[in-house]
C-alpha cells in the first residue's frame, strides 16, 4: 500500500495507532474507481445482450416435402435445438425440387433426381419403397400374386413433382406398373396412407419409412414382396451464398 501511496504522490490511508481510515484524496479516487467500474459492467453486459440477440436472430430456412418433414425432420429438429437453443428453424413444405436460390431457403431436401449443379448438391442417402396395403382390405378383394392382378384392386398413387414410373424388379427382369391403373392419385403421400390404414385398397409405392410401425405391427403388410422397386436417392440442395453459412453445414 505504501508503494502505491509513494506512485500516487498522495497518502490514502490516515494511521492511528490500531485505526486506519481513508483520506479525502482515497475517497475521491474510489470514487473515480467506482464510477469507471460501473462503465466498465455496462460495456460488458451490453456486450454479451449484443451477443445473445445475435444467436437468437440467427435464422435457419429449411424447405423438404411434407413426408420427410413429419417422419424424419420432426425428430431430427429436437436434438438440433438441444445443442443450437438460439437458432430459429423455419420449415417450408415444398413438394417439388425448388432450387434454394429461388425459393429463399438455406438448404432444401430433395427425393430424387436434383434441377441444380452438383458444386451445390450432396447425397445424403436413399430409402427404401415397398407396395403395402391393409390385412382387412386383402382379407375382402383377395391378394394379388403378380402384377397384372393389380388391375382388379382399387391402387393408390403419388403422382407428385418427386414421383416417377413405378419399375419393380423380379428375378433380373424390370416391369412397369401403369400409373393409369390408379383409382385414387395424390400430389402428397398424406392422404393415400390413410386410406391404405383404412383397408380402402393398395398403395403403389411408399416410403419404408413412413409405414415401418404399421409394418412392425400388423397393420400393414407388403404386397408383391417378391418384387422390388429402386431405393430412391435423397440429397441436400444448399444456397449458392447461405448455404456456406456454419449453421447450414452444422445442420447438414
Amino acid at each position: 500500500m505504501k508503494n502505491l501511496e509513494h506512485s500516487l504522490g498522495v497518502t490514502l490511508f490516515k494511521r492511528t495507532g490500531a485505526e486506519i481510515t481513508p483520506t479525502s484524496e482515497a475517497r475521491k479516487i474510489m470514487s473515480v474507481m467506482g464510477e469507471a467500474l460501473n462503465r466498465f459492467e455496462a460495456a460488458v453486459s451490453s456486450a454479451t445482450n449484443l451477443s445473445q440477440a445475435t444467436q437468437i436472430a440467427e435464422v435457419l430456412r429449411i424447405g423438404a416435402p411434407c413426408c420427410i418433414c413429419d417422419f424424419l425432420l420432426a425428430p431430427w429438429m429436437n436434438a438440433f435445438h438441444d445443442e443450437h437453443p438460439h437458432v430459429r428453424i423455419q420449415l417450408r413444405i415444398q413438394e417439388e425440387a425448388a432450387d434454394p436460390d429461388k425459393s429463399d431457403c438455406d438448404i432444401a431436401l430433395h427425393c430424387g433426381a436434383t434441377t441444380i449443379g452438383s458444386e451445390r448438391t450432396e447425397r445424403i442417402g436413399s430409402f427404401q419403397r415397398i407396395m403395402v396395403s391393409a390385412p382387412s382390405y386383402l382379407e375382402k378383394a383377395g391378394t394379388p400374386r403378380e402384377i397384372e392382378d393389380l388391375r382388379s384392386h382399387r391402387l393408390f398413387h403419388y403422382n407428385g413433382a418427386m414421383s416417377d414410373s413405378i419399375w419393380l424388379w423380379k428375378d433380373g427382369k424390370r416391369h412397369l406398373v401403369p400409373a393409369d391403373w390408379a383409382a385414387v392419385t395424390a400430389t402428397t403421400t398424406g392422404p393415400l396412407m390413410r386410406l391404405v390404414r383404412e383397408g380402402r385398397g393398395i398403395v403403389l409405392s411408399t416410403a419404408v419409412f413412413m409405414c415401418v410401425e404399421d409394418l412392425a405391427s400388423g397393420a400393414l403388410v407388403r404386397v408383391l414382396p417378391d418384387y422390388h422397386e429402386a431405393d430412391k436417392p435423397v440429397s441436400l440442395m444448399f444456397h449458392s451464398e447461405r448455404g456456406m453459412r456454419p449453421i447450414v453445414r452444422e445442420a447438414a
